[in-house]
């Protein structure tokens, strides 16, 4: 994409199955919602570093992106804005985002990895519901983290929840110590 746009605006890309990678350039601030939405071909993206939003079904039903790095001037992810991203396997959220929408990662079937930092505020409804391959989830913040409901499954002892050191009791009594049973403080 050139340098000169600032904007990418809704369906801009939706359903555009012969894309495969995208490099969004650094002058753009914005993506609409739906903006690349079922491209299924698409395998990796590159956001620039000054957005601050991934908007809602911004990346939804892309079922091959395997590769999206998410800049750290981002600080919310929208409501459904990489549900049923099947080959998605890791995805790191840095210390700036507040908050992760509704369904945010919801089917990601793929999905083993998921670090969050330390501003994480509030996790929406279904979050990472049917995350099924989810392992690890290490999550920075000192207090737990709000959530909506059903925002995992019932990992029982085969997903390990990693919190901050001496914040391990604090998981263990929320509503966390629900979703997972194996909650270990990071050394």
């Amino acid at each position: 994409l050139p340098n000169t746009i600032t904007s990418i605006g809704a369906f801009a890309f939706y359903d555009c199955d012969s894309l495969i990678s995208v490099e969004i350039p650094d002058g753009v601030s914005s993506i609409d919602t739906y903006a690349i939405k079922k491209c299924s071909s698409l395998i990796s993206v590159k956001l620039p570093n000054g957005i601050t939003t991934i908007s809602d079904y911004t990346f939804s039903n892309c079922y091959v992106l395997s590769m999206i790095d998410i800049p750290q001037s981002v600080t919310s992810i929208g409501n459904r804005a990489f549900n049923n991203c099947d080959a998605l396997t890791s995805i790191s959220i840095s210390d700036c985002v507040t908050s992760i929408g509704d369904e945010a990662f919801y089917n990601c079937s793929s999905l083993s990895s998921v670090n969050i930092g330390n501003g994480i505020k509030s996790l929406g409804e279904r979050a990472f519901r049917e995350c099924y391959a989810l392992t690890s989830f290490y999550c920075y913040a000192t207090n737990p983290p709000k959530h909506g409901g059903y925002v995992f499954e019932v990992f029982g002892k085969k997903t390990t929840l990693y919190v901050p050191i001496r914040c391990g009791d604090k998981y263990k009594s929320s509503d966390w110590g629900y979703y997972f049973k194996n909650i270990k403080e990071m050394e």
